[in-house]
């Protein structure tokens, strides 16, 4: 994939998943299943979790070092660099540090499988999915915006 279509998939994602609202909080619930879905379209990368003042954030690193970030933008309350919603590029303060986040591995399973049951699905169905999944799971486990 090029970075023009990684962008444009992991945004049609990030807005399956939670709409136009804000990504505050939903790093993990976005980056961990974004992270899988380019893998089964061979873009592999990893899920990294930094520590940003305290707070944890999560975003995927390709393969080539860059960062993806589907939520970056949750931070521009407080940082000068005003980052997009998805961002591709160079590692920024709030990706300094990061570790690799071992609790993504799940979501690899479920998404390879949902693209041998319909290779087709776009982004955004793909993305449905796992807001719908997200959804099921029992309350203060992931609370997705309303």
């Amino acid at each position: 994939m090029t970075d023009t279509e990684i962008l444009q998939y992991a945004s049609e994602f990030r807005f399956a998943v939670i709409g136009d609202r804000n990504s505050a909080r939903m790093c993990a619930a976005i980056s961990a299943p974004l992270c899988a879905a380019l893998a089964v379209l061979g873009v592999p990368g990893l899920v990294m979790e930094s520590d940003f003042f305290g707070c944890n954030h999560v975003f995927i690193q390709l393969q080539d070092g860059r960062v993806l970030d589907p939520t970056a933008d949750q931070f521009n309350w407080c940082s000068s660099s005003h980052l997009p919603g998805v961002y591709l590029g160079r590692g920024t303060k709030i990706h300094a540090n990061a570790q690799e986040h071992r609790q993504a591995e799940c979501w690899k399973l479920l998404l390879q499988e949902f693209k041998r049951l319909a290779p087709q699905y776009s982004a955004q169905e793909v993305g449905s999915m796992v807001r719908l999944t997200l959804a099921s799971l029992p309350a203060g486990m992931c609370e997705l915006p309303t």
